[in-house]
């Protein structure tokens, strides 16, 4: 009985070691998919055609973002091996901006404890391509951003995953939950272990966001904020947005916005979010807020809020489809293969030459 004993506690030993070391190395078969495509000296938006586009005095809500879909990730060999879904992997952010990304998403998890936010995607999946902390890979984008004072607006795209105790960071989210929010709403760990659940102040993680937000991104680089569009006659960011419009490019290059990706049980924080540098997602329906992620652009348009989508891998005629409804910020894992600059006015999407020397998607992931 003990023999059997031991023997259980040994392989159970042995799987959670195997298990940890997996998690810790990164993937090195999973390669960028648009690595081989810059190698040729490829890139989505020429220094010229950037140019072109920040001297154009339209609107930023009449343009198109091609931009990366977690930003940050790198295939952890766990994955490689295991889960699908993270069979991708991105290069460093400086190479992303020297492809000509501009619509970036960092996935942050706010560790309450250091009273910081880091960057990794979630417990199972912890590898990234960049700084751990927030701030630090934010710093290097700034100094970027300072070196390159014409460059197309920045949109960031900022997906809170959730808060965590120091020490609990590998037990989030089925066992602690994401943090962030009430308990009862913590629909990823069981009722047996809501008692496990941690739960962080929504208002508290937002404003050390912003304070390391605006840390960083000091002037000559510019912050554009909803205090920049809001003023006492509006009620809400909505109805400044669609009572003024947005500004032209032409005045808001060199610029950056910051959109808060708050969702699932996150989804109804937007008031502990308001005040701050950045912009909160909301459902489509609710005006006050300028950013959805619902699937219908044709709404957000209308009253001049931005649509955001993903593109999974080889989707084309998903793609088309979102460039053909208006889709504002198209996130995707592999953005070099749709055949589209990063950047493009949407109203001459049909006359925009193609990128050059663009990849088939079906021959650039190992997965398929």
């Amino acid at each position: 009985m003990l023999a059997a004993a031991l023997a259980v506690v040994t392989i159970t030993v042995f799987v959670i070691f195997v298990i940890v070391m997996l998690l810790s190395l990164r993937a090195w078969w999973v390669k960028p998919p648009y690595e081989e495509f810059m190698k040729a000296g490829n890139v989505m938006l020429t220094a010229e055609q950037e140019k072109a586009l920040t001297e154009r005095d339209e609107p930023l809500d009449s343009f198109t973002y091609i931009g990366t879909h977690n930003s940050c990730h790198v295939c952890a060999a766990f994955g490689g091996l295991c889960i699908k879904p993270f069979q991708y992997t991105h290069a460093s952010l400086g190479k992303q901006l020297e492809l000509g990304i501009r619509h970036l998403e960092l996935d942050i998890w706010y560790n309450r404890g250091a009273k910081r936010w880091e960057i990794w995607h979630e417990s199972i999946d912890p590898l990234a391509a960049s700084h751990f902390l927030f701030a630090d890979a934010l710093r290097y984008i700034h100094e970027w951003s300072l070196q390159n004072r014409d460059h197309f607006p920045l949109n960031f795209n900022i997906d809170i995953k959730g808060a965590y105790q120091p020490g609990t960071g590998f037990l989030v989210p089925f066992l602690t939950g994401r943090g962030l929010g009430p308990v009862e709403k913590q629909d990823e760990i069981l009722c047996c272990r809501k008692c496990l659940a941690v739960q962080v102040d929504a208002r508290e993680a937002f404003a050390a966001l912003d304070a390391e937000i605006r840390a960083v991104w000091r002037q000559p680089a510019a912050i554009f904020a909803p205090a920049d569009i809001k003023d006492e006659e509006d009620t809400s960011m909505g109805l400044a947005v669609a009572r003024k419009g947005w500004p032209s490019v032409k005045k808001l290059k060199g610029s950056a916005l910051f959109m808060l990706n708050i969702y699932g049980q996150k989804g109804d924080l937007q008031e502990e979010a308001e005040g701050f540098c950045f912009w909160p997602r909301a459902n489509f329906k609710n005006k006050d807020y300028i950013y959805s992620e619902d699937g219908y652009p044709e709404e957000c348009i209308a009253r001049h809020a931005f649509e955001r989508a993903f593109v999974g891998h080889g989707e084309m005629d998903q793609f088309r489809s979102y460039v053909g409804r208006g889709v504002h910020l198209i996130s995707a894992d592999s953005p070099a293969s749709f055949g589209y600059h990063s950047v493009f006015l949407r109203e001459e999407q049909d006359t925009i030459p193609a990128v050059s020397g663009h990849l088939n998607t079906q021959m650039m992931y190992c997965f398929t």
